[in-house]
């Protein structure tokens, strides 16, 4: 029964398995004490620097938010799952996810990997879906922008590049155009956020 519960789209599916995660939260929800936000390192990228400052004062409403965001991404890994991979729609992985996130404490505070994991997971989207087209396509254009556009919350996003070069390697190893469109995909976001920045401030972005 526990098996079939996760092997189908029910509000039952979904209620145990945010309430699962909830669990795991509550400790941290309920510590009064616990700054929600994880300090940033030395180099952050300013983007995220706004964002912490607007939830930095909010401690419960930024573990909320993690926790919220958190659940988003499980459901959206459910639905990567059964596009490209399974044959039958299964929540485990939305449950083995949130699992995973709610036994390391940092992860339960808002923190810069947080904010670019969506954009990873939507990269990881892109990437499968150029899988089966054989014509050209422009989906790994896409993944290198929102890998580009993530890097501006979490810097080290910009080293799952190398992941799109492993795809086109496994899936398009002739195909220079792909090659030549991660690369452009990548350069695009920062030459017109720094263009921005010289424009309205007098300065380079980075």
């Amino acid at each position: 029964m526990f098996f079939r519960i996760f092997r189908s789209f029910r509000v039952l599916t979904l209620f145990l398995i945010v309430l699962t995660g909830a669990l795991l939260w509550i400790q941290t929800y309920l510590r009064v004490y616990v700054h929600g936000v994880v300090p940033s390192p030395p180099g952050q990228m300013p983007f995220y620097l706004e964002l912490e400052r607007l939830v930095d004062g909010i401690p419960k409403f930024s573990i909320g938010l993690t926790f919220s965001l958190l659940v988003l991404i499980s459901f959206f890994l459910v639905r990567i799952g059964t596009k490209y991979i399974l044959t039958d729609r299964t929540y485990f992985h939305s449950l083995f996810f949130l699992l995973l996130a709610g036994s390391y404490f940092p992860i339960q505070r808002f923190n810069a990997a947080l904010i670019g994991i969506p954009f990873l997971v939507l990269a990881i989207d892109r990437v499968l879906g150029a899988y089966a087209k054989d014509k050209v396509t422009y989906n790994y254009f896409d993944a290198a922008i929102l890998i580009s556009v993530g890097s501006f919350f979490y810097p080290n996003l910009i080293f799952y590049i190398l992941m799109l070069w492993i795809a086109l390697i496994i899936f398009r190893p002739i195909s220079w155009r792909s090659w030549i469109q991660t690369i452009i995909g990548i350069a695009v976001p920062y030459v017109f956020v720094d263009f921005c920045f010289y424009y309205f401030k007098g300065e380079y972005f980075y």
